[in-house]
């Protein structure tokens, strides 16, 4: 039996933290990393002729650096990311990565910050045309109150003197309380990464290099490991390859061949939360890909996603966005991985599923 991968349409925009003081940010689906969206070619060369030299104006204690700015009188001109395609008010900064093999955690969400100010914020590799961006992240649903609308993104390992440009602007259709202009207090924490064998956070997205993961259960926990690997066949849930979820794991698999499919069975106690993230292992969509959430010996799928993961071509399945892996009925599962109809006969050597419990998420 081949599990089919039903599309239905899954409405992602107008969750910020469950605060409803920031209005929902048309196109935003938090953090996205496609390696091609590039700044408009509209963009003033006076965003780059003036971008900030965090090494210069900001503050560093630890390995934290901290600037506070403001983007009242940077131009009103929208600006396109691809977590925000509307962004206006746009403060561009450069900053050189200190530390080797460290993964970024990039922040407005601060004391200091204007309250309820709806921002988003990007890397990119350079500013003006050709630039490509790296990472982006509209909304921190980790935050609420006064911090809520504001961003937090996360990057994966980066390499000592590396130079990044970082954008940072407000929701030009900011309303119902949020602002779109005002003052940042943003951070940029370096957090070194481990080998394998050494010691990480398992709770935070690279915490390992090389595409190790930082394992959550056995003896190994908190331990950077070499995932583990599909084992073919597995192309529908009567083949599909065990795991256990009931701590944070990854697994290495392939597209070899088109319109392959590639399935995974746990089992999960009543009330479980669950995440299922597929990726490259390093915050990107290696091709446009589907999953399906079946509950073992059913033919109909009972979740799935398409793209509101990584690089918005992935799949990402969270409690509060899918309800098929919130409080979930004690049982077997399977999860299956295919590629997207919009992809065709597409095939990847490589990607990564991470699964576990919600309470582990390195999301």
């Amino acid at each position: 039996m081949t599990p089919r991968f039903t599309a239905f349409a899954l409405l992602v925009a107008g969750c910020n933290g469950g605060s409803t003081a920031a209005d929902p940010d048309a196109g935003s689906a938090g953090d996205a990393a496609p390696a091609t969206v590039q700044l408009p070619e509209t963009l003033d060369p006076t965003y780059c002729a003036g971008m900030v030299d965090l090494a210069a104006a900001g503050a560093i204690a630890g390995d934290t650096l901290r600037y506070t700015g403001s983007t009242t009188a940077a131009p009103a001109t929208l600006v396109r990311a691809s977590c925000q395609p509307q962004a206006s008010h746009v403060v561009v900064m450069k900053y050189r990565v200190r530390g080797d093999n460290v993964r970024l955690r990039i922040s407005t969400a601060n004391p200091g910050t204007t309250p309820l100010f709806d921002t988003a914020v990007w890397a990119m590799t350079g500013c003006g045309a050709g630039a490509a961006e790296v990472g982006c992240n509209d909304d921190d649903y980790t935050v609420d109150g006064d911090l809520a609308g504001t961003s937090t993104l996360y990057l994966p390992a980066q390499r000592a003197g590396t130079e990044l440009t970082l954008a940072l602007g407000g929701y030009a259709r900011a309303r119902r309380g949020a602002v779109g202009v005002g003052t940042f207090v943003l951070t940029v924490t370096e957090t070194p990464s481990a080998g394998t064998g050494g010691v990480c956070d398992p709770t935070v997205t690279g915490a390992c290099v090389n595409g190790d993961d930082c394992a959550t259960g056995d003896a190994t926990v908190g331990v950077c490991v070499v995932p583990g690997m599909e084992q073919e066949p597995n192309d529908d849930p009567a083949h599909a390859n065990p795991v256990d979820v009931h701590g944070s794991i990854s697994v290495v698999a392939a597209i070899n061949r088109p319109r392959d499919v590639d399935c995974f069975g746990f089992t999960v106690t009543a009330g479980t939360d669950l995440f299922l993230d597929v990726g490259d292992g390093s915050g990107h969509c290696p091709i446009d890909l589907r999953a399906d959430l079946y509950r073992a010996g059913q033919g109909d799928p009972i979740d799935g996603d398409d793209d509101t993961g990584w690089d918005m071509l992935c799949p990402r399945l969270i409690p509060g966005q899918n309800g098929g892996v919130q409080a979930m009925p004690a049982g077997a599962y399977v999860f299956c991985v295919g590629v997207a109809p919009s992809a065709g006969n597409a095939t990847t050597a490589r990607y990564v599923v991470h699964m576990g419990p919600w309470r582990m998420s390195p999301r």
